[in-house]
């Protein structure tokens, strides 16, 4: 099973505003903050976004208003966002090889990059990741140095692995989850489980996922697995009936109101979907189904950024039906939850129609 870290905090008298439900983002260049940074000795947190990457917008509206993310974010560190196709983002993006969004890259008061969390991440591990940056710890230099120490620390592969896996450089990671399961092969540290769990999925080993509730009994990752089992089946061959078995086994011994399983499945309904909505042969009995899945993944993506998706989908349903009025209805849900190119492409095709 994972470790837990306990970290020392230190408290101080800070203004109010600091202590403000939704992160404060600073104004100005990137040269600007990085004086101010310097002036305050702290580092600085860098939102690369797009206007049109809709996980960027999920951040704001989750993540950034999180009680304990801003209050420590506002705290600790300067915080500064920059689209990446604009201003000074095209020059940061090659400067700090920025890949995808949303990244959000850690610098200190020189623009030394510490670390960097890519893609998505809840509150409670945005947050967990920000004190370790700040703090220097299991940062991918930190965990370097620990490895030029001890090449067999089981800690530091599994953590740098994970941190890889994180950054999308599969092909890395892999290499360190396979040391923890050679040097640790009885699990004796508790990371062994966790490196075997990326390591079948790395490696499309949907067996060793199948048997892990039995080689690894009472391990910490047993859901997570369960989950990676069922979006398997949809993801790497579209086999979207046999998910439906996996994430009713989820359900089953987890609970219908797992939050993590609840997400996973809203994706797996709107992927489904998706695929239906892409096929431009689908016929009157697919597109319907279409629509009964947007339906159904109503309650799982409601409050969330997909639930956007699900009415953009909704609406191309309507659209090939010639149902332009509930067609123009979804579409404007879904600019309302959020508003980019491809939606407002798409109300503008409804709207010909109607003319």
């Amino acid at each position: 099973m994972r470790k837990n870290f306990s970290f020392l905090l230190f408290f101080v008298i800070i203004p109010l505003f600091a202590y403000s439900e939704e992160i404060q983002f600073e104004t100005g260049s990137f040269s600007e903050v990085l004086l101010k940074a310097k002036s305050e000795n702290k580092n600085v947190m860098i939102d690369f976004f797009t206007d049109w990457c809709k996980w960027c917008v999920e951040l704001d509206k989750v993540v950034y208003t999180d009680k304990e993310v801003s209050k420590y974010a506002n705290t600790n560190q300067i915080n500064w966002k920059i689209d990446a196709e604009k201003g000074e983002g095209p020059e940061l993006v090659k400067k700090y090889n920025v890949k995808g969004y949303p990244t959000i890259v850690f610098v200190d008061p020189e623009g030394k990059e510490i670390d960097r969390i890519v893609g998505f991440f809840r509150p409670g591990e945005f947050l967990q990741l920000m004190k370790d940056f700040n703090s220097g710890v299991n940062t991918y230099d930190d965990l370097k140095n620990k490895l030029e120490i001890n090449p067999y620390n089981t800690e530091a592969n599994f953590l740098i692995g994970k941190k890889l896996f994180d950054y999308g450089s599969a092909a890395q990671s892999k290499q360190y989850f396979e040391k923890v399961l050679n040097i640790d092969s009885d699990n004796i540290s508790g990371y062994a489980d966790n490196a075997k769990m990326y390591f079948a999925l790395l490696t499309n080993d949907i067996q060793s996922l199948k048997n892990f509730n039995s080689d690894y009994p009472g391990s910490d990752v047993l859901k997570t697995v369960s989950i990676m089992v069922a979006e398997y089946y949809y993801q790497n061959n579209e086999n979207y009936e046999e998910a439906a078995k996996q994430y009713k086994i989820a359900f089953d011994n987890y609970g219908v109101n797992d939050e993590d399983i609840r997400f996973s499945y809203g994706q797996y309904l709107l992927t489904y979907a998706y695929s239906i909505m892409r096929d431009e042969n689908a016929d009157k009995e697919k597109i319907e189904l279409g629509i009964r899945l947007c339906n159904e993944s109503f309650p799982y993506v409601e409050g969330s950024v997909n639930e956007g998706s699900l009415y953009y989908r909704l609406s191309e349903f309507y659209y090939r039906l010639d149902n332009y009025g509930e067609a123009l209805k979804s579409i404007d849900k879904a600019i309302s939850v959020y508003s980019n190119k491809t939606f407002t492409a798409q109300r503008e095709k409804i709207i010909q129609k109607i003319k």
